[in-house]
C-alpha cells in the first residue's frame, strides 16, 4: 500500500516533520520525499524512528546512512543544459523531453545501503540494465481510477 502526504511548501521544516511524523504513525515503513529544505528535517525524523527511506533529487545517503536506501539523483541543472545544447546545436524538437538513466551525468541511483541484501542490489541492476535496454518501459497511467506508474 502506498500513502501520500502533501506539505503544500517544499521548504517548510515543521510541516515537513510533522508530514514525516504521520505517515510513520500511519505505519509505513519507507519513506520517498520530494522536498528541497525541509529534507534534512524528515530524514532526521527518520532516523529517530527507524524508518527506512529514499533520498530525492541530490545524493542523500550522507544526511542519513543509517536509513537512507539510495538516493534518486537528479541534476535538474544538467537537464536544462542538455536541452540548451540541443538547441544550440539546431537538434532542439518541440517534444516532452524525458531524461533518464541512459544520461547516467543527469539520472542515476547513488550508492546504494549496505542493509538491502545482495539479492535485491541484483534485482536493482537488472532493472537498471532492462531500463537501458528499453526491455522495461515505465509510463503514467490509472489503477483503479488513481493516478500511478505502470510497466508498458
Amino acid at each position: 500500500e502506498m500513502v501520500m502526504s502533501f506539505t503544500g511548501d517544499f521548504n517548510d521544516i515543521a510541516r515537513g516533520k510533522e508530514a514525516a511524523l504521520a505517515l510513520i504513525a500511519s505505519g509505513v515503513d519507507v519513506m520517498l520525499h520530494n522536498l528541497d529544505n525541509s529534507a534534512p528535517a524528515v530524514m532526521e525524523v527518520a532516523s529517530e524512528k527507524g524508518v527506512y527511506m529514499f533520498g530525492n533529487t541530490r545524493y542523500q545517503f550522507d544526511m542519513a546512512p543509517d536509513v537512507v536506501l539510495t538516493s534518486a539523483v537528479q541534476d535538474i541543472g544538467g537537464a536544462i543544459a542538455y536541452v540548451i545544447n540541443e538547441v544550440y546545436t539546431g537538434n532542439f524538437e518541440g517534444k516532452k523531453y524525458v531524461l533518464g538513466l541512459e544520461h547516467p551525468d543527469i539520472a542515476h541511483l547513488g550508492r546504494i545501503n549496505d542493509v538491502v541484501p545482495e539479492d535485491v542490489k541484483q534485482k536493482i541492476e537488472e532493472a537498471k540494465q532492462a531500463m537501458l535496454a528499453g526491455d522495461l518501459v515505465l509510463a503514467a497511467c490509472e489503477e483503479n481510477g488513481e493516478p500511478a506508474v505502470c510497466q508498458q
